[in-house]
């Protein structure tokens, strides 16, 4: 029985490669945790360059969730116009002065640093990532109240949460997981976030 266990533990568990990265993505819908949490662990298990890239492999999952979601609905991305300046619209500094040239282009830059790091251009995943998570020590802390009491803050998060945070975490049922019947042995009972 416990062979068996064990291959089913490794089926599901036993490699990264074979982690349904959805799991990742669930705990960085979590509020106390978001992509730094999971980041630290990576970092810890793997080393820096294997836990970033882990880290990365998440972040991409939960992007092309977002990118999906937001093109499904029409939605903007961001609540900042988006606009940005081509060269063909910049204006022209003319037959200024190279030193006022300079003055013209740094300025232009500065703007746009002030626009990329406004949080009005950021979109609503970059917005929640960059928020300070919940408070970790909180014992009945919700996390569908949570998602729920800011789903007007984050329209297309709220919704990909409410999908991801339902998703089984197995097919197996956790009974089967010490059945010794023969007929199914299975691991992996529950994943809990909050």
């Amino acid at each position: 029985m416990v062979v068996e266990m064990k291959k089913k533990y490794d089926k599901y568990w036993g490699s990264m490669d074979n982690i349904n990265l959805m799991l990742f993505v669930a705990v960085v819908l979590d509020p106390r945790y978001r992509l730094k949490y999971v980041k630290f662990w990576f970092r810890k298990w793997y080393g820096k360059d294997k836990g970033d890239a882990m880290s990365s492999k998440v972040w991409d999952a939960l992007k092309r969730l977002y990118v999906e979601r937001v093109g499904q609905n029409g939605a903007s991305s961001s609540s900042g116009s988006g606009a940005s300046l081509s060269r063909d619209s910049m204006p022209s500094v003319g037959n200024a002065s190279l030193s006022d040239r300079i003055k013209s282009y740094n300025n232009r830059f500065k703007q746009h640093l002030a626009d990329e790091d406004s949080v009005e251009n950021k979109s609503e995943l970059d917005r929640y990532l960059l928020e300070s998570s919940e408070d970790l020590d909180v014992e009945d802390f919700d996390i569908l109240m949570w998602w729920k009491m800011n789903s007007s803050r984050y329209r297309v998060l709220s919704r990909i949460a409410r999908d991801v945070l339902a998703i089984p975490v197995s097919t197996v049922a956790s009974e089967s997981a010490f059945s010794t019947g023969g007929a199914c042995f299975g691991f992996v009972s529950q994943f809990t976030i909050s």
